[in-house]
């Protein structure tokens, strides 16, 4: 009998981070009940509504201020984050529960720092080094690049296995953290399973939005690209085709430069802010939209483009790393940087529906290879090599 422990970080209903924790708990929870027995530790209460029943539940409180105190002074004067392992499970509950279970392995979803703080032997997913990338934009400045660079080497060195979501993911790591090419599991995204259990609903009539528009769903982070996207819709007002631009993200991080760009080009009759919408909204919105523009500037991979396959939505997708393989034939794929061939992919997708119709065909098709068996099937193989 194995026993598999998974710790759930993320918070529970927020981010791509939690749909991929959902997606680890589905693989877990398909495994045979009479071969693997799973331990779910976790500190946020809703997690235990969401796991399986067959699941055995660890809630436990969150680290307290002593060891949050604790940690900080230890990794100030520990360059190496040594410290953060040394004594963690000192002042920090879960990190000895974690290393009193009686696990053969225990998966780490949300890159966190526990995968370190921890001495069980572990498989931690690394989402992303675009800090070492594209360290460029601000969300990376002011001691973050140096952090993370911290961070992501303790859960290399510590780690037995790394998840990641792509070929270039995995390249990333080895050329980053020099980790043993075996030692990595490439493991994509599969879409979220909110999308399929969520029901369309009146969009147009409960935000008054207009009979025709495109959409990008992303936080208002500078990586995010708004501003191509903006100077794009600019480009092609200035040529008598109006598009119709529906956001949707939080008020925050970049969000008050995207204001005044809009501002500044007096596009406020073209671009409308939902800011935080519900499942069913977001899947209207999929559902409704002439196409879905996901510019962003970092990858490997990410999961709208998914959502918009699996939605039939026509799909314009930036070609930065990974996601030409992630969308093949079912996106028009541009320069994330290059607002003249941005503006072209809209007003091809804006005027012809047939290309919009293949594009929903072909997107039908390319969703079939991201799919939750394989994930799970996928999953049990690297559990399977590690113990």
């Amino acid at each position: 009998m194995k026993k598999i422990g998974v710790y759930l970080a993320a918070k529970p209903f927020i981010g791509g981070s939690y749909q991929y924790n959902l997606s680890i708990i589905k693989a877990l929870s398909s495994l045979n009940e009479e071969n693997y027995k799973i331990r779910a530790f976790y500190h946020d209460e809703s997690w235990t509504t969401l796991l399986p029943d067959h699941f055995f539940k660890i809630l436990t409180k969150k680290p307290s201020f002593l060891y949050r105190g604790l940690s900080k002074f230890y990794r100030l004067i520990d360059r190496t984050s040594q410290g953060l392992r040394r004594f963690d499970f000192i002042f920090n509950p879960m990190a000895r529960l974690i290393n009193k279970s009686d696990c053969d392995l225990v998966i780490f979803p949300s890159q966190d720092v526990m995968a370190y703080a921890t001495s069980i032997k572990s498989i931690t997913t690394i989402h992303d080094l675009m800090h070492r990338y594209e360290g460029h934009f601000e969300e990376y400045q002011n001691g973050v690049k140096v952090k993370r660079d911290k961070h992501y080497s303790m859960i290399c060195k510590y780690s037995e296995g790394i998840l990641v979501d792509s070929n270039i993911g995995k390249t990333h790591v080895i050329e980053s953290y020099h980790v043993d090419s075996n030692k990595i599991f490439t493991l994509p995204f599969v879409p979220p399973d909110y999308l399929l259990n969520s029901k369309e609903i009146d969009i147009f009539s409960l935000f008054n939005l207009p009979d025709k528009f495109i959409f990008y769903p992303a936080q208002f982070w500078a990586h995010k690209n708004h501003s191509t996207l903006i100077k794009a819709i600019k480009m092609l007002k200035d040529r008598d085709i109006n598009i119709n631009l529906i956001l949707v993200g939080s008020k925050k991080n970049n969000y008050n430069n995207v204001i005044s760009e809009i501002s500044e080009y007096c596009l406020e009759d073209n671009v409308k802010i939902l800011g935080y919408v519900s499942n069913d909204e977001i899947y209207s919105l999929y559902k409704n939209a002439i196409a879905m523009t996901f510019v962003s500037l970092i990858g490997p991979t990410n999961i709208p483009p998914m959502e918009a396959m699996l939605c039939g939505c026509p799909l314009i997708c930036s070609n930065a790393y990974a996601m030409p393989d992630q969308t093949g034939n079912a996106a028009i794929l541009f320069d994330p940087l290059d607002v003249s061939g941005l503006a072209t992919a809209i007003e091809r997708i804006w005027t012809n529906e047939s290309l919009r119709s293949e594009l929903i065909l072909n997107g039908y098709d390319k969703i079939k290879e991201y799919n939750q068996n394989d994930f799970n099937t996928n999953l049990e193989n690297f559990i399977c090599k590690l113990i």
